[in-house]
């Protein structure tokens, strides 16, 4: 499945959002909703996060996105992604840190015309080059050359 880099920014946004101390980000996966019903499980409705989400991106887009995030070490999850039910606890630091720099939409839309122009949307590629576009914003802010 193609990951959807968009979606990567829109869930950390959510669980950023949604998650603290003593609360955790649940998702839903509605391909798994017929074996909870076969086996006699209630069915949980979706968070109206989910639901947000799923005004932009499908549900299967949501899970692989959380899955790839989970192996990507920027969201802690206990759970396994492809359940009925996934739970998210936090970002992981460098899911902060990775958010931070790409919060701004304009920050965002430059990492995004950046990574196209050099023809890589790699995690790795992508965390850096936020990291470069806060540091010129910083240096332009600063006067530094």
């Amino acid at each position: 499945m193609k990951r959807n880099i968009d979606c990567v920014r829109d869930l950390l946004l959510c669980v950023e959002a949604n998650t603290d101390l003593r609360h955790v980000c649940g998702f839903v996966y509605y391909d798994y909703a017929a074996v909870q019903e076969q086996i006699g499980e209630e069915l949980i409705e979706p968070k109206p996060y989910q639901v947000e989400l799923e005004k932009t991106y499908d549900n299967d887009d949501i899970i692989y996105t959380i899955k790839y995030c989970i192996e990507a070490n920027l969201i802690k999850s206990n759970s396994v992604a492809l359940q009925y039910f996934t739970t998210i606890q936090d970002l992981t630091p460098a899911g902060h840190d990775f958010l931070a720099n790409i919060r701004s939409k304009d920050n965002w839309d430059k990492v995004k015309k950046a990574a196209s122009k050099i023809g890589s949307t790699s995690m790795e590629v992508l965390i850096d080059i936020a990291k470069c576009v806060v540091m010129d914003a910083a240096k332009r802010t600063l006067g530094i050359e």
